[in-house]
């Protein structure tokens, strides 16, 4: 090529500024057909595309957390109070493993993510049974694999504490029975020694020669 028509060239492009160039629009960079011919085809196919991604969005399962959960405020109660808002799909309630109560929190689990953002929203610092209700919305990727472990299975009272009411309520034999009252009356031996030796002189009758003077 001369240096004649490199010069030309040269011209010829530095003469070209950015108000000659016709660029695309913003709202058009968005959707432009490789065929220009199927331009308005082309439009319509996006359109039903961002509305089928915003349907499966708002159609994944949101979860919510809620705390100062009132005493008495059980599982029922609380998933006929939230099921006004829309359909539950789990509901778990923090328990204490020792003594079964409530620990005050748990998680709800809504059909649609949106229903929880709403619930979320309209319960948080609700005044209820003098207590500010708290309730946020959790992210789908923040939600514990173990979140709801269990929560199917129906609550019950921990065998533990039924086996100690039972055995303290049960009918004890003379035998069991003697075995305690000597306990007690070692205990009360104690408790006067040590108030002995703080130099107070208290008189605490023996359990046994009580029962043996009554046996008389």
């Amino acid at each position: 090529m001369d240096s004649d028509q490199e010069s030309e060239m040269s011209l010829d492009t530095s003469s070209v500024t950015d108000e000659d160039v016709q660029w695309p629009s913003e709202a058009s960079t968005d959707q432009i057909a490789l065929n220009p011919g199927n331009q308005k085809e082309f439009e319509k196919f996006v359109k039903k595309k961002h509305e089928q991604i915003k349907k499966d969005q708002e159609s994944l399962p949101g979860v919510i957390y809620i705390g100062h959960v009132p005493h008495g405020f059980a599982e029922e109660p609380l998933r006929k109070f939230f099921s006004q808002f829309g359909k539950i799909t789990r509901l778990k309630l923090s328990r204490s493993k020792k003594t079964g109560r409530s620990k005050g929190y748990g998680f709800i689990e809504f059909e649609h993510s949106e229903v929880a953002k709403i619930a979320a929203d309209t319960m948080n610092n609700y005044l209820m049974y003098e207590k500010l209700f708290k309730c946020k919305f959790i992210p789908s990727e923040k939600v514990h694999a173990d979140t709801f472990k269990n929560c199917h299975r129906r609550f019950h009272v921990p065998r533990n504490n039924a086996r100690k009411r039972f055995e303290h309520n049960r009918n004890v034999t003379d035998d069991e029975h003697t075995k305690r009252v000597e306990r007690m009356d070692k205990n009360l031996r104690k408790k006067k020694e040590h108030l002995k030796k703080m130099g107070l002189n208290y008189d605490m009758p023996s359990l046994l020669s009580t029962k043996s003077s009554g046996k008389k």
